[in-house]
């Protein structure tokens, strides 16, 4: 070989991938291909397994006199584990560098951008969806594309006729059947190459590549390999589906543009050439990796074992319950008995018969009784799986009896959660990364006008036009966690009582959409938005910027804040910059002596309060106090009050 293999013509390349696009390859190339069929069966087997639309249970043997009863309970905590962890709604904060533009209209963008994709694109199911798969099969996927086919109609081509579209993220499930990769690379992010597939009508490609008509009809069907698992999965809307690959190669010293090629066969060549987007823009949910492999171990591997042997069980029961239930009766060989019916009450009369054991009682015969074996054998694989699964009592509903404080039931759920949260990081970290991808490839592909809705104070909401190039400074997309204690009523309610308790709760709005469920940071937004202005006049101070405050600001945090700054040696002797700290700090002084009380009062609480006077007044009302009214200027032994000196420098040197 002289040449790599990813810079050939395009034929040498679909060449390569072709061979891998059967069932039958995902057997044989990589070591997990019959686990993630297996498990996927396992998975949905009480609706992939049907043997009659008159029962749901299945009969085996020669005459169908075994009765197979499944039971899903390792689906069941399968589906337990997705809700806990996939429970909060999703919301993204952008965070972007700084630039000359305004930073705070761009993260304002972007989290509007980032909102209407979620909304859009439904990445609350999709993202349920994916944690579901990575937990039946150990990993799942999430694509990021632009579809020029959509985001509305701009304009018609006079020539072609052809509607031409604004375009818009598209942000797609791909099982592992639905992506080709180099399995032996851990890191994603090392990833040469890889290839994903997904159904496209394929009329609509027709009007959008009409050279290529007659080889687009000339594809086959798109079949699915889960349609082949299933008994007679033929699905007679797949007719005008076809498969689409795209192959993703990431840039590189070898290929210094990447490449990038979509295509459903030789002579379906839809484009080839750089890859625009410059990177995969596929990524993986991998909960718990396999040694140093980019493949995942299913949390349902390891309760199939139990669920199968659960399976048995049932069956088993069930088998002598339909053969045996119905009471039988045991009536001895010669034994005179009769049978009366007397005003609906059934008589057995007999004659005792001498040699003849019981003298000829009939008596009942108890086949239905199941062994106690079997019946201690069900809950010990119910609570074995339990441990398996990590889902305690208290996650399941049922807290331990005694525990009815939210609080200690919020604690118990913290307690459990952790042993969730290698899983819980991972899909987390994927839908931050996919939604960046979302951001960048609006941001490169976006050349047209877009529109997406703000939602301001109070929630007012309107329409703000952009285009890609004004999100470029976005440099992250972080997923706003949720605390344990907020997924659950009780610690709602117990968490609401803490922030009542300490003044948190301003208003019935901030109390019903916590208990609702939305983050408790709504109800303090204002001291968090003065924490992060606090930090950000501390990075100007450092530069030795000039910083503008404001006479309603809290001047005790900001003073406290800017000196610390001095506590580092570093900047205490850069006369410049220490200048700026305590000059600005000097005026956070001078100002907390000045400002009126009403107004401070106002700022801080958002309550007008009582007892205070408008400016201007006569003082509080008699015998409410005799002391100086806060924020008057401080009195030197009593007398008359002075204004005070200002030092040279609050560091106490002499200039």
């Amino acid at each position: 070989m002289t040449k790599y293999w990813l810079a050939d013509k395009a034929e040498a390349i679909i060449s390569r991938f072709e061979p891998l696009h059967t069932g039958a390859a995902w057997h044989t190339s990589n070591p997990m291909g019959q686990t993630w069929v297996r498990n996927t069966l396992a998975y949905y087997a009480n609706v992939l397994a049907t043997d009659s639309i008159e029962t749901s249970l299945l009969y085996d043997g020669e005459a169908g006199e075994l009765v197979r009863m499944m039971v899903p309970q390792a689906r069941s905590l399968v589906r337990q584990f997705v809700t806990i962890v996939s429970k909060q709604k999703l919301a993204f904060k952008a965070t972007a560098e700084k630039t000359d533009s305004d930073v705070i209209q761009v993260t304002r963008l972007a989290n509007a951008v980032g909102v209407q994709i979620v909304e859009e694109e439904d990445m609350d199911l999709k993202a349920e969806d994916l944690l579901e798969g990575g937990c039946v099969q150990g990993m799942g996927f999430l694509e990021a594309c632009w579809r020029s086919d959509r985001g509305g109609i701009y304009t018609i081509d006079k020539r072609t006729d052809q509607a031409l579209y604004r375009g818009k993220m598209e942000i797609a499930n791909r099982s592992v059947f639905d992506v080709l990769w180099n399995w032996g690379i851990k890191n994603w992010a090392d990833q040469p190459v890889i290839e994903t597939r997904c159904k496209i009508n394929r009329w609509t490609l027709v009007a959008q590549f009409p050279k290529l008509k007659s080889a687009i009809l000339a594809l086959p069907s798109a079949s699915d390999i889960t349609a082949q698992m299933s008994a007679g999965g033929v699905n007679l809307f797949d007719e005008d589906m076809v498969w689409v690959y795209k192959v993703y190669a990431t840039p590189g010293p070898a290929l210094r543009s990447g490449r990038m090629i979509i295509y459903s066969n030789h002579e379906t060549v839809y484009y080839d050439g750089i890859n625009p987007y410059g990177c995969i823009p596929v990524e993986p949910l991998i909960p718990e990796r396999i040694g140093s492999y980019s493949l995942g171990y299913p949390m349902l591997s390891n309760l199939l074992p139990c669920q199968e042997m659960l399976d048995h069980s049932f069956s088993a029961w069930a088998t002598n319950q339909s053969a045996t239930a119905v009471q039988n009766i045991a009536v001895p060989r010669g034994a005179n008995v009769t049978y009366e019916d007397l005003a609906g009450m059934n008589w057995f009369s007999y004659t005792p018969m001498p040699g003849i054991p019981g003298g000829g009682k009939p008596e009942g015969l108890n086949l239905g009784a199941t062994s106690q074996e079997t019946q201690k054998f069900i809950p010990v694989l119910m609570e074995h799986m339990q441990q398996l699964s990590n889902i305690s009592a208290a996650l399941r509903g049922q807290p331990p009896p005694g525990v009815t404080s939210g609080r200690a039931i919020a604690t118990l759920l913290a307690n459990a959660l952790e042993f969730m949260s290698s899983g819980e990081k991972a899909w987390v970290r994927c839908l931050e990364k996919v939604m960046m991808h979302g951001i960048r490839g609006t941001c490169k592909f976006a050349k047209l006008d877009q529109v997406v809705q703000i939602t301001g104070r109070n929630f007012e909401t309107y329409a703000k036009k952009f285009v890609g190039k004004d999100l470029e400074s976005i440099k992250g997309m972080k997923l706003q966690r949720s605390n344990p204690m907020m997924q659950s009523q009780a610690g709602r309610m117990e968490l609401l009582e803490m922030m009542e308790k300490g003044g948190k709760v301003k208003s019935p709005q901030h109390f019903f959409s916590i208990l609702e469920g939305a983050p408790p940071q709504e109800a303090y937004e204002t001291e968090l938005s003065e924490e992060d202005l606090i930090r950000s006049e501390n990075e100007l101070l450092l530069d030795g910027k000039l910083v503008m405050g404001l006479n309603s600001d809290d001047h005790a945090g900001h003073f406290r804040s800017h000196m610390g700054l001095l506590n580092n040696p570093d900047v205490r002797h850069n006369n410049q910059t220490a200048k700026a700290i305590t000059d600005h700090a000097r005026w956070h002084y001078e100002q907390a002596q000045q400002v009126e009380p009403l107004l401070m009062a106002m700022a801080r609480t958002g309550v007008m309060p009582q007892g205070l006077p408008p400016p201007g007044g006569e003082g509080p009302p008699p015998g409410e106090g005799e002391g100086p009214p806060p924020g008057a200027p401080m009195m030197d032994g009593g007398g008359e009050a002075k204004p005070a000196e200002p030092a040279e420098d609050m560091l106490g040197r002499v200039a």
